[in-house]
């Protein structure tokens, strides 16, 4: 009976272990990358060249970091982090980015978890198409900090800043600018 219990707790043990093994990776992406480069050198010759291409490939844990410069891209987030592992994207300087939407259900009881980080972006109504912002619809677990929202133009009068968004839950916004 006392080797049944050993190989149980090994086995737990085992799992355990396995299930915190998250291979993450550090991506770039640069204006003057290439999106058949690697991803993994923050260069003209290992960097991606969008944002897209880069959320595409990202898997829970993985960081993303975004280059100084102007994105003309409305970026959709179909990649999914996990609890403990998000998808994070850094913009690092001035980054200029159309926008970022993130699709999600119709229904209420069905909130996708995304668990997406956008830290120290731009979106910016005088930069790009006239999208710009943050869309999320049914989606929670989506943390957007150290943003500038600017600028706003458009048909969505009551959301000043820049960003719309119809459920509010699990939508974290920590220190941005809105002007």
């Amino acid at each position: 009976m006392g080797t049944r219990i050993i190989k149980k707790v090994f086995v737990s043990l085992l799992v355990l272990l396995s299930a915190n093994l998250v291979m993450a990776e550090d991506y770039y992406v640069r204006v003057d990358g290439k999106d058949n480069n690697s991803g993994l050198q923050n260069s003209s010759v290992g960097a991606w060249q969008s944002i897209q291409h880069a959320v595409n490939n990202a898997a829970p844990g993985d960081t993303i970091f975004v280059q100084s410069g102007f994105y003309d891209e409305v970026v959709e987030i179909t990649s999914q982090g996990t609890d403990g592992f998000p998808i994070t994207l850094i913009g690092e300087g001035d980054v200029y980015v159309n926008a970022f939407e993130f699709p999600g259900s119709s229904e209420f009881s069905r909130l996708l978890d995304y668990h997406v980080v956008l830290d120290n972006f731009v979106f910016d109504g005088d930069f790009g198409s006239e999208t710009y912002g943050v869309y999320v619809r049914g989606v929670r677990n989506v943390t957007i900090r150290n943003s500038d929202f600017k600028d706003y133009r458009g048909e969505w009068v009551e959301y000043p800043w820049g960003t719309f968004y119809t459920d509010r839950i699990g939508l974290r916004f920590q220190g941005n600018a809105w002007s």
